[in-house]
């Protein structure tokens, strides 16, 4: 009998314990903010991306390359080397004609003056400048002159500015947790909007005052081009006139000499002049192409700027409305009505 009467109680207790899992739960489990998945929005932020920095404008600046074989005979003039100073006269005699020639070693400071303030020469030496500058021998003896270059940068497609996502909302929410749920989303959107708009601000800032630095760099750029070819109209000015008297001092050099060495420098002065002013507008131009390439650059950062500040509210926007069904759910389950 003890045995049966073990049994029976073991069984006794079996089915109580199926009975209790079994049965609902009539007390309502609370409904109360749960703390863990509350936490979870409180957690949601915005990224904040590094900010994408404007393509670099790539140029080459203009150069003036003197010519080696006139700074020969710069140096020969120095050292007394006269073959040097030779060899250039006779290239100038079998290069130009003898009015040619008379017409460049009789060029006057009004001539000068002229060309450095980007005026035109008389058509007779004009004529003469041009067969200089065109014959290959005398040629080699002027010097070469490059303008600049600035790689253009295309201006990016703007995509219109949309409207804030603001996830979805659950007009169902009417019992006391998932009330909660959907103030708690709205809440954290409500902060991602402001962080959105925050992020954005400063995104504008900052092309705003790169728009004004690139600005305020062409009118450096352009006075700065002003002030360095007004500074090598001089320079080169000055070196002429020093070989000019290098030449009519030098005792070794014959009066048919004097003349062709220094029609040779006046026509390589006349055409640095005649390249500054070339060189001086190329360089103006190139400030703005710089500044039009800088401005498609920032464009291009700023754009991809607000596209990361879109992706990144985005995607704290799901982590919100994952967030939000997972709380939804757990209301659900604590009320027993579980989808």
């Amino acid at each position: 009998m003890k045995k049966r009467s073990s049994l029976l109680s073991l069984a006794s207790l079996a089915l109580m314990l199926v009975m209790y899992n079994c049965q609902r739960v009539t007390d309502p489990l609370p409904t109360g903010p749960n703390a863990e998945l509350l936490k979870g929005f409180s957690d949601i932020k915005m990224k904040t991306a590094p900010a994408t920095q404007p393509e670099a404008v790539v140029s080459t600046p203009s150069a003036l390359i003197p010519s080696t074989k006139l700074l020969d005979v710069q140096a020969g003039l120095k050292s007394g080397n006269h073959s040097t100073v030779q060899r250039a006269a006779d290239d100038v005699s079998a290069a130009l004609s003898a009015q040619d020639i008379a017409q460049l070693a009789e060029m006057t400071p009004a001539d000068l003056k002229a060309l450095e303030t980007g005026g035109t020469l008389s058509a007779g030496l004009q004529a003469a400048l041009d067969r200089a500058i065109a014959n290959p021998v005398l040629s080699t003896y002027l010097p070469k002159m490059v303008l600049p270059t600035v790689k253009e940068i295309a201006f990016p497609v703007v995509v219109p500015e949309r409207d804030v996502n603001t996830g979805s909302t659950d007009k169902k929410a009417d019992n006391t947790c998932k009330k909660q749920a959907q103030e708690a989303y709205k809440a954290t959107l409500d902060q991602l909007k402001d962080q959105r708009k925050n992020q954005l601000s400063a995104a504008a800032a900052t092309n705003k005052s790169n728009i004004a630095s690139i600005k305020a760099g062409t009118a450096t750029c352009k006075s700065g081009v002003t002030a360095s070819y007004s500074a090598q109209r001089v320079a080169a000015q000055q070196q002429a006139a020093a070989n000019i008297a290098a030449i009519n001092s030098n005792p070794s050099n014959s009066a048919v000499v004097k003349r062709l060495l220094i029609a040779l420098v006046n026509a390589s002065l006349s055409k640095q002049l005649a390249d500054f002013t070339q060189m001086e507008a190329a360089d103006k131009r190139a400030c703005d192409q710089a500044e039009r390439a800088a401005l498609a650059a920032n464009e291009a950062a700023y754009e991809a700027n607000k596209a990361q500040i879109e992706a990144n509210y985005d995607a704290a926007v799901a982590q919100a409305e994952i967030a939000r069904q997972q709380y939804i759910a757990n209301c659900e389950y604590q009320q027993g009505i579980g989808s």
